[in-house]
């Protein structure tokens, strides 16, 4: 018998395994309003940015959507906003062979945004204003008043449910501090990916199922333009942001989302005043 220490590195990693989520059966689909991405003004400062969105579909084509844009003190917003059709996946653990990160299914199922979105939609919507703390955030859009957007629900009478987010945040990672400075202070972001849920029941059992960031479901054309089975393709976005807080206004704690699945956000800030 030969030892594992006399195989050497490169038997080992032969020998080794690891975790991946695989996908399974298409359980159904849901409409659900969901933000592209989230975004925290500090109280008394502001944030401006862009932002770009990519998806590469089965056909190798590309398609990319920028946008930029400004929030006010304190104001808590959800941009790109829609009632997309989302794809239910069953997923599940499966043991590969090699070296690498282990990446477990988070859920026995996964959602994943399809295209196209049904109609309806807006830029932005509000969510919060005068935020002082990251703490007790809502955590869903109002359905009643964006189901009221555009000419959404006239083209399709059954109004989307919304999607689940989570903006509360943990783990401070960094302070702002401007008390006593005579000029305002810059920091310079990158979007966070926060948790995003979608309602789906199956089997007669309600569920909030996560979404998954990177892919999206590739359905056919209703009229037939695109035979042949639907295919999952990827997709992407990035986001960046210059927050600004005014001289001598105060001081901000900044920290980030508590998950990486499903839609984008910059950090969310606790603000207290200068001391006396």
């Amino acid at each position: 018998m030969i030892s594992a220490s006399l195989l050497g590195s490169g038997w080992q990693g032969l020998l080794a395994t690891h975790t991946e989520c695989d996908f399974g059966a298409r359980l159904g689909n849901v409409s659900a309003w969901a933000a592209t991405f989230f975004l925290t003004a500090p109280f008394l400062g502001s944030v401006t940015g862009s932002w770009v969105v990519w998806d590469n579909v089965s056909s190798g084509t590309q398609t990319v959507r920028d946008t930029n844009f400004t929030v006010a003190s304190g104001n808590v917003t959800g941009w790109l906003v829609a009632p997309f059709n989302w794809t239910i996946f069953a997923v599940n653990n499966q043991t590969d062979r090699g070296s690498g990160p282990s990446q477990p299914c988070p859920s026995s199922m996964e959602a994943l945004v399809s295209s196209p979105a049904v109609d309806g939609g807006t830029t932005w919507t509000p969510i919060a204003s005068n935020v002082t703390s990251s703490v007790g955030l809502p955590q869903e859009f109002n359905a009643t008043r964006l189901c009221l957007i555009d000419s959404y629900p006239f083209n399709n009478p059954t109004c989307a449910s919304t999607t689940t987010f989570e903006l509360d945040y943990t783990s401070p990672a960094g302070v702002v501090d401007t008390c006593g400075q005579s000029k305002p202070t810059v920091l310079p972001q990158e979007a966070q990916a926060t948790k995003s849920l979608v309602p789906f029941e199956h089997d007669g059992i309600a569920s909030q199922v996560p979404v998954n960031p990177t892919y999206f479901y590739d359905l056919p054309a209703p009229d037939g333009m695109y035979p042949g089975p639907p295919t999952i393709g990827t997709a992407g976005a990035t986001g960046w942001f210059n927050y600004t807080f005014p001289e001598d206004g105060g001081i901000w704690d900044y920290s980030y989302g508590q998950s990486l699945l499903g839609a984008n956000a910059g950090p969310a800030f606790s603000y207290a005043p200068c001391p006396a």
